[in-house]
């Protein structure tokens, strides 16, 4: 084994591990699961990092309930050190309601002073500590018991490096005077996983379309039908019906039976067994006052842009490239049509603010665009043959 750890498989176990941190300074936390099949990923193994050496939490073995942990995570005064945690944070957020008050992500953290993002463990490590981990063990079987060695080794090595990460990361972070766009981008992130997990994530299936409010009153009442039916029988929501299926359905607008089993992808038995519930859904959807339809979004058409878009899309890797972060941390091709979008008038009557215009993101990446735009300042190409052959003057 790479290190000691302690194994706890039962109730009483979990409660003396509680009381024992319930106040300690910090814990790395990370977690195996099965995503595939279940209506939420089935949680099979949950691994802690303290101050005073590491602990393996088998919730399978003997059925043990998760929950006090997750209120220790929740409610304590810890800073909690994840990496890419959002699963994390989700299955904190399934079982007390509520997201830890002091997170630390080693991945964030790496994209603001490493110049990549998103780093895989292994490579946060390595750049940090110098540290080679062992392979993968992403396709193991978690669900099975009793665990290998190898499955236990490579549990524990996932989370006896957080801290030392964290460390450097942070340190980096204050160096650089950017531990406050951390904390601002721990902020959006944990906004981010809250969107995801809120009653209007329906609208994440909508594709880029004009909807109008019959049809996004189709949507919702089918996504929020097959969401409880998803969790009934405990499966993957796209397994009971798919999101296109559901968009076929809406864009009809007909809730006869005959017609919606004519659709291609309808054929399904199982399927077959809830026409009738589909039908009542699009009926219901039908009839509800316009008041009380999901307003419908006014699509921005970016065609016009798509020249300047990606003319500054090529900018934007050479201003992250000037200052040591990671392009995919900072924006998107999407969010820079945006951001001209926005800067051009073309996102009147909205309150939104572009991501690119907001933060220090506003300060380096923003700035340099209105520059460019207003002439103050121009592209100069210095060295054909460099990645980044671009300055600005």
């Amino acid at each position: 084994m790479s290190c000691p750890f302690e194994l706890i498989t039962d109730s009483s176990q979990l409660a003396s591990w509680c009381q024992r941190f319930a106040s300690t300074e910090w814990i790395g936390i990370d977690t195996e699961f099965i995503a595939e099949r279940y209506y939420r990923p089935l949680l099979c193994l949950v691994q802690a990092a303290t101050p005073e050496g590491h602990f393996i939490f088998d919730p399978i073995s003997r059925h043990m309930d998760m929950t006090p942990f997750w209120e220790i995570i929740a409610d304590g005064p810890q800073e909690t050190i994840v990496h890419a945690g959002r699963l994390e944070l989700e299955f904190c957020w399934w079982h007390t309601g509520k997201f830890p008050k002091n997170v630390f992500d080693t991945q964030l953290a790496a994209g603001l002073v490493q110049n990549e993002y998103p780093a895989g463990y292994g490579t946060v490590v390595s750049e940090c500590l110098g540290v080679q981990t062992p392979g993968t063990e992403s396709r193991s079987n978690w669900k099975s018991r009793p665990l290998t060695d190898r499955q236990l080794e490579y549990a524990v090595d996932d989370i006896q490096y957080l801290h030392p990460v964290r460390d450097v990361l942070h340190k980096k972070l204050v160096e650089t005077g950017r531990l406050g766009w951390f904390q601002d981008e721990i902020q959006s992130w944990q906004d981010s996983i809250y969107q995801l997990l809120s009653p209007e994530r329906w609208q994440r299936i909508l594709n880029g379309s004009r909807w109008d409010s019959r049809e996004l009153a189709i949507v919702k009442a089918l996504w929020t039908w097959r969401d409880h039916v998803a969790q009934t029988r405990n499966c993957s929501s796209r397994h009971v019906l798919r999101d296109d299926l559901i968009l076929e359905l809406a864009r009809r607008k007909i809730a006869d039976v005959r017609s919606i089993r004519n659709i291609r992808g309808m054929e399904r038995s199982d399927l077959q067994n809830h026409l009738e519930e589909i039908s009542s859904c699009i009926s219901e959807a039908l009839q509800l006052p316009e008041s009380q339809c999901p307003a419908p979004h006014k699509p921005v058409h970016y065609a016009k842009l798509t020249v300047l878009g990606s003319l500054l899309f090529s900018v934007l890797g050479t201003i992250c490239h000037q200052h040591g972060l990671a392009p995919a941390l900072v924006g998107t091709p999407s969010d820079v049509r945006e951001w001209v979008a926005w800067r051009l008038g073309f996102l009147e009557g909205t309150d939104e603010v572009p991501l690119l215009a907001t933060g220090w993101r506003a300060e380096i990446v923003g700035k340099t665009f209105d520059a460019l735009l207003t002439g103050e300042k121009m592209i100069h190409i210095t060295d054909p043959k460099d990645p980044f052959p671009i300055e600005f003057v």
